[in-house]
C-alpha cells in the first residue's frame, strides 16, 4: 500500500509539470492537486465565468529602484524614452588638497549586466579580447540614441521635507519638468550631447606611459584598464578641477552628506535617434566616475623637493599621482517620457468594467494592465454543493498574432490586486530553473511560442474558494513580468478605483520592462473567428462517492 501510495504522488507531481507552459486544450493528465487522491469519477471541466478588461495606470514611483532603464524603444503601442538622475558619494570623503592641481583625465563608467563568455586575439592590434554577452536589453544593441550627461542642481530628497523627513519622499516617472528645469551645464568632454549605441564589447582604457610621477612621456597609449562593456565616457576636465578639486572648497567634500547638498548629482538624458529602439538596464549603482589629478607634495605644509642623480635637493617640487572616485550613489529617480500611438490609446481609455473588453492591452513602465473579476459566486456555490475536488484550473492568454511585435513579452503576472500580493500558487510554487526568469514554471505565465499563449496555473485559489465558504474572491491584476522573482510593489501617482478596490500600487517587475503585448479578451462573440481565443478560466475538478 505504501508503494502504491508513493507511485501516484510521483504520478501526480510529474504530471503537474507536464501541464506547465503548454496552452494546448487537450487534457491528458490529472493535475497536481488532487484530494484524497480520489481516482473513482470522471473529470468533469468547465468553463467558468472570466470579466477582463485594461486599463491605463498612469505614472509610477520610480525613485531608489533596483532596476533603471536607459534609451529610448520604439514598439507597436509608441515609444517610450528613459533618463536617470543620481545623487553621488565620495568613495573617500574628506581628501587633502595642495597646490598646483591639475587634472590628467576623468571619466564616467556605468557597466552593464554581462557574463563573460571567453576571449580571442584580435587579428589587427594582435590584443586579446574578453567576449561578453549583455543579460537583459530591448531592441537592438546597434541601434544608436542621443545621451546628454549634465550636472544636477535638483536636490533629491530621501525624507518628505512636509512632514519634517518622517515620511520618505516620492519620486515619479513624468517628474522630468522639475529636474530638466534644474540641469547644469554638459558634463561630457566633447559637446553637449552624444550618440551612442549599447555595445557588447570589452572597454579598454587607454594611457601614456609614466615614466615618473613628475611627467608623462609622448610614448604610446598602452591599455592601462580593462572594463566589462558598459557606459563610458570622458568627462569635462575643467568642470570637476574647479568642482571637486579645488582647495577653498575642501569643506564642501569634508562628508558625503556635505557633498550630497553641495554637487546635488548627475543626469542621463536619453533621446531618440533616427528612428532607434533600444533600451538597457545599466548597472547605475556600481558605476562612478574618476578623477585622475596631479598635485604637489607637502610634509607638515612644507613643500617636498625632487632630489637630482647625486642627492641634491632641487627647486623642483615633487608632484604625486591621485586618483578620486565618486561612486554614483544615493538617491536616483527613472524619468520617463511616453508616446501612445492612437490604436492604444484608444484601446485602454474605452474598456468595459461591466461586461469585459474583447482585447486587453498589457505595456510596461508607466502603461498598462489588466483587471479580472474570475469565478462568479452562482458558478463557485454550484461547485461548493458538489464539494468538488479541484484538481486543476488555469487562465489561458491568446496572443493577438494581427500585431506585428519587434518582442513578444517572455512572461506575465497574475496577482491579487485588491491586497496587493501574490497569489498563493505563486507563493507555494518552489520550482527554479537554469535563468531565474523561468523559476516558479508550475505557477506558469510563460509565453509558449508554439501555441502563441500564456497559461496561469491558479489550483490553489480555486481550491480555497471552493472549500473556504468565508474566503474572498479578490480582484486580480495582470500585468507584465521582468522577474518573476520580485513581487513587491510600486505606488501610482493618481490611484484609481476598479469596482471596490482602490488600486494605489503596481508591480515593480511590471516597470522595468518597455514591451507590450495584446491578448484576447473575453467579450468576444459566438461565430467570431476569434471565439476560440477568447480569455478562459478552465476548472478541471472531480466529485467524490456519493457512498
Amino acid at each position: 500500500m505504501r508503494n502504491f501510495s508513493f507511485l501516484k504522488n510521483v504520478f501526480f507531481a510529474v504530471a503537474a509539470v507536464a501541464l506547465v507552459v503548454s496552452c494546448d486544450d487537450k487534457y491528458d493528465l490529472l493535475g497536481s492537486d488532487v484530494v484524497d487522491g480520489d481516482l473513482h469519477n470522471s473529470i468533469v471541466v468547465t468553463d467558468a465565468g472570466v470579466t477582463a478588461y485594461d486599463t491605463p495606470i498612469g505614472e509610477i514611483q520610480t525613485n531608489n529602484s533596483t532596476s533603471n532603464l536607459l534609451g529610448s524603444y520604439n514598439s507597436v503601442f509608441g515609444r517610450v524614452t528613459a533618463s536617470y538622475v543620481t545623487q553621488v558619494q565620495l568613495a573617500s570623503p574628506n581628501p587633502s588638497f595642495t597646490n598646483n592641481i591639475t587634472i590628467d583625465s576623468v571619466w564616467v563608467y556605468v557597466p552593464f549586466a554581462t557574463t563573460q563568455t571567453g576571449s580571442e586575439t584580435n587579428s589587427t592590434t594582435n590584443e586579446t579580447d574578453n567576449l561578453y554577452t549583455i543579460n537583459g536589453y530591448y531592441g537592438k544593441l546597434t541601434d544608436k540614441f542621443r545621451l546628454r550627461i549634465t550636472e544636477n542642481n535638483y536636490f533629491i530628497r530621501g525624507g518628505d521635507a512636509a512632514t519634517g523627513g518622517v515620511d520618505p519622499q516620492y519620486y515619479y516617472s513624468d517628474d522630468t519638468p522639475a529636474f530638466a528645469a534644474q540641469q547644469g551645464q554638459s558634463l561630457l568632454a566633447r559637446g553637449n550631447d552624444t550618440i551612442v549605441s549599447f555595445s557588447d564589447k570589452e572597454i579598454k582604457r587607454r594611457a601614456k606611459y609614466r615614466a615618473t610621477d613628475a611627467a608623462v612621456t609622448d610614448s604610446t597609449a598602452v591599455i592601462a584598464e580593462r572594463l566589462a562593456p558598459g557606459l563610458f565616457f570622458y568627462l569635462n576636465k575643467n568642470f570637476f578641477k574647479n568642482k571637486v578639486l579645488d582647495p577653498s572648497k575642501s569643506s564642501q567634500l569634508s562628508t558625503n552628506a556635505a557633498f550630497a547638498e553641495y554637487f546635488r548629482g548627475v543626469s542621463f538624458w536619453a533621446e531618440a535617434y533616427n528612428g532607434g529602439s533600444t533600451m538597457l538596464l545599466p548597472n547605475f549603482t556600481n558605476g562612478y566616475i574618476k578623477v585622475v589629478y596631479n598635485q604637489d607634495v607637502y610634509n607638515n605644509g612644507k613643500p617636498v623637493y625632487e632630489v637630482d642623480a647625486n642627492g641634491n635637493a632641487t627647486t623642483t617640487i615633487k608632484r604625486t599621482h591621485l586618483t578620486m572616485t565618486i561612486n554614483l550613489k544615493g538617491n536616483h529617480v527613472n524619468l520617463f517620457e511616453t508616446q501612445n500611438t492612437a490604436e492604444y490609446l484608444a484601446g485602454v481609455t474605452s474598456s468595459d468594467a461591466t461586461n469585459g473588453d474583447s482585447s486587453l492591452y498589457l505595456r510596461g513602465m508607466a502603461g498598462s494592465m489588466a483587471l479580472l473579476d474570475i469565478f462568479p459566486d452562482a458558478q463557485r456555490t454550484a461547485l461548493v454543493n458538489q464539494k468538488a475536488l479541484i484538481n486543476d484550473a488555469r487562465l489561458r492568454f491568446y496572443v493577438d498574432q494581427s500585431v506585428t511585435y519587434d518582442s513578444i513579452p517572455h512572461r506575465i503576472y497574475l496577482y491579487d490586486v485588491t491586497n496587493k500580493r501574490p497569489l498563493f500558487d505563486y507563493s507555494t510554487d518552489g520550482t527554479t530553473a537554469a535563468s531565474t526568469k523561468n523559476n516558479k514554471y508550475i505557477y506558469g505565465g510563460i509565453y509558449d511560442a508554439v501555441n502563441k499563449c500564456y497559461v496561469i496555473r491558479l489550483t490553489n485559489h480555486i481550491s480555497n474558494l471552493v472549500k473556504y465558504a468565508d474566503s474572498t474572491n479578490v480582484k486580480l491584476g495582470l500585468v507584465l513580468t521582468d522577474d518573476i522573482t520580485v513581487s513587491t510593489n510600486r505606488l501610482l501617482k493618481t490611484p484609481f478605483t476598479a469596482g471596490a478596490t482602490t488600486v494605489k500600487t503596481t508591480p515593480t517587475s511590471n516597470t522595468v520592462t518597455p514591451l507590450g503585448v495584446k491578448l484576447y479578451g473575453p467579450n468576444i462573440p459566438v461565430g467570431d473567428q476569434n471565439y476560440d481565443k477568447r480569455l478562459r478560466l478552465e476548472i478541471f475538478y472531480t466529485k467524490p462517492d456519493e457512498n
